[in-house]
């Protein structure tokens, strides 16, 4: 989770004084957030509320709005599938509401390369709400607790290259 901070520091502007207080967190630039969250190691629906309430702490701290902080989620395992497009919900109440829904999918493979390239190909996209032809930072928040059956490094080079920031 430390790399997970260090990124949620800087979107903070630097006033994010521990992970388990992300209320603290009043104000972000404006960046277009995408959550891609595994869900092949989690065995237990129980295990996932734990990431879903993680998500939405998040995401409350942040300055939503469609011309602030907006926020896509990707789940995945043995295939990726966007819950939240970037351009999905436009105020942050609606946001919350979805990941407090989010479904626990399972799965038994970790194709983490497939995910980062489905975020690049379907969702960090004009159509889809990314902001970047307006210079908007795009980031891409990867929760992962395994190994990847698939490459991750090439694919991240390759999303990174795009002009999207990997944490």
């Amino acid at each position: 989770l430390s790399f997970l901070l260090i990124a949620l520091t800087s979107l903070c502007n630097n006033r994010f004084p521990l992970i388990i207080s992300f209320s603290e967190c009043l104000s972000a630039p404006v960046s277009d957030i995408v959550f891609i969250v595994d869900q092949s190691s989690i065995t237990e629906s129980e295990q996932f509320n734990f990431v879903r309430n993680f998500l939405y702490r998040i995401v409350a701290g942040l300055d939503i709005s469609s011309n602030k902080v907006r926020v896509g989620v990707v789940l995945y395992s043995n295939t990726p599938k966007a819950e939240m497009y970037l351009d999905t919900h436009g105020n942050k109440q609606d946001i919350l509401h979805h990941i407090r829904r989010l479904p626990f999918l399972g799965g038994t493979i970790t194709k983490t390369g497939e995910a980062l390239m489905f975020a690049q190909s379907d969702v960090f996209t004009r159509k889809r709400g990314s902001r970047q032809h307006y210079g908007v930072e795009q980031l891409a928040v990867v929760l992962t607790t395994g190994n990847s059956a698939d490459d991750v490094s090439q694919v991240a080079m390759d999303l990174r290259q795009s002009g999207v920031k990997v944490f």
